[in-house]
């Protein structure tokens, strides 16, 4: 282990012994090591801890319990650039099912991430994205729109997170921080995250972010076995994306997502993914489900199909 990643990683385990936690700071040391070959150990301790398990999340809204343990990359962007409730944008998904389309997509999410206020951004494909890799043209035009939602962060000047919806291969091809895994597909985290650990430290990038969907206490529970970045949560609102759920008693509400949290800080003493609400949420009704305990809310059409996406994007981030 070469000496300047022996004192980083003995200083990381010190305070963990001492104190519980881990400043900032640490796991930025640990994410800017050397690029050079690494000991098997060293990447274990150093790599690994890095994206899961070195900071501790700092939220109003935990119903008066200690803080959860949640994903370093993560928790470092809401203590040094954010405050108040995550918003996530997700794309629709016939986002990539032509050139003009991914195009439109583009433009809306420039518009939203110009305000400063999205965490995250999940580029959402149509089930034949996610399935047909082979398909090349939509593959590229995913990759592409990928690598130009990225360069955003340079270009408008902001920090927010990156995954696509259940493409490892466009993930890594674009530059994303991560995939989002289907709720049905939650036990492929362990692999998924795998895949894309392999291919960042080839590029010398720690940042491995993974989530998932759940629609009750019980399917949360299960996915938090695997160890997911973050959680939507939902259904909390009438949608066109569940136009199956006709009526209000039909809906999980905009409790669930504060009981999902609530659930999983009682049944696992490790890390807690961060809590997005979901389902028809927007500008009037994105306070309601933080009230409930959830860590932020994620939001589609009501962002991006709307005239300023920007400026909803504000009205979400400030409700209160």
């Amino acid at each position: 282990m070469h000496k300047a990643e022996a004192w980083t990683f003995l200083y990381i385990t010190l305070l963990r012994c001492c104190y519980g936690w881990v400043h900032p700071f640490s796991a930025t040391l640990v994410s800017f090591l050397p690029s050079y070959p690494r000991h098997d150990c060293c990447r274990r301790h150093g790599h690994h801890l890095s994206n899961r398990f070195l900071a501790t999340a700092s939220s109003s809204h935990t119903g008066g319990c200690s803080a959860p343990m949640c994903s370093s990359a993560m928790n470092q962007h809401r203590m040094k650039h954010r405050s108040g409730k995550w918003i996530a944008v997700i794309t629709e998904p016939d986002a990539c099912d032509s050139a003009e389309r991914a195009e439109e997509t583009f433009r809306s999410l420039q518009s939203a991430l110009s305000s400063g206020c999205v965490d995250l951004v999940s580029i959402r494909v149509s089930p034949k994205a996610a399935t047909k890799c082979n398909d090349l043209p939509l593959q590229k035009r995913l990759a592409s729109l990928v690598k130009k939602v990225k360069k955003l962060r340079q270009d408008v000047g902001v920090e927010f997170f990156l995954v696509v919806n259940d493409n490892i291969q466009a993930a890594i091809e674009g530059g994303a921080d991560g995939v989002h895994v289907k709720e049905k597909d939650v036990a492929t985290i362990p692999a998924v995250r795998a895949s894309l650990e392999q291919a960042k430290r080839e590029i010398s990038d720690a940042t491995c972010i993974v989530g998932t969907s759940c629609h009750s206490i019980e399917t949360a529970l299960l996915a938090n076995t695997y160890r997911p970045d973050y959680l939507f949560v939902g259904t909390c609102y009438m949608t066109q994306s569940h136009p199956e759920k006709t009526a209000a008693d039909m809906l999980e509400g905009p409790e669930l997502p504060g009981n999902v949290k609530q659930a999983i800080l009682e049944q696992s003493k490790g890390p807690c993914p961060i809590i997005f609400a979901i389902g028809g949420i927007d500008a009037t009704n994105a306070i309601e489900p933080v009230k409930f305990g959830a860590d932020g809310v994620a939001a589609i059409r009501s962002i991006l199909c709307s005239a300023d996406p920007a400026q909803v994007c504000h009205a979400m981030k400030t409700s209160h």
